[in-house]
């Protein structure tokens, strides 16, 4: 059974191309454009691990973090954020110690990148 990935993103062209490259690599890739519809998909699908990307309309990427680590089910899932906007270490150290994120990535993703540490 292929792994369940989760990827949250409000553009719709990063969603397209992560889902596309990792089902490219054997993956069930999930996706979801805001807070509402990931917790949904995070019911619905259950998956193993989940990319979120901090600005997200509404409710940012924190907030879903804290969602996840809340509930039962998430509190030990894998967490990737990332950003196009925040370079700021201080806010990769701040998901990493409040919200467990595994990685706080760049964009523009590098998927190779993404690939090897999903595959970690």
């Amino acid at each position: 059974m292929a792994h369940r990935v989760l990827v949250v993103d409000d553009e719709e062209a990063v969603r397209g191309l992560v889902r596309d490259a990792l089902e490219g690599r054997g993956y069930r890739v999930y996706v979801a454009a805001e807070f509402n519809q990931a917790t949904k998909a995070l019911k619905e699908n259950k998956p193993q691990l989940v990319l979120i990307d901090f600005l997200l309309p509404k409710k940012n990427g924190f907030a879903l973090a804290e969602a996840i680590r809340k509930d039962p089910d998430g509190h030990a899932m894998p967490i990737i954020m990332m950003s196009g906007v925040f370079k700021n270490p201080k806010t990769a150290v701040e998901a990493r110690e409040k919200y467990q994120v595994v990685e706080f990535l760049s964009k523009p993703i590098d998927l190779a990148n993404l690939s090897s540490l999903i595959e970690r």
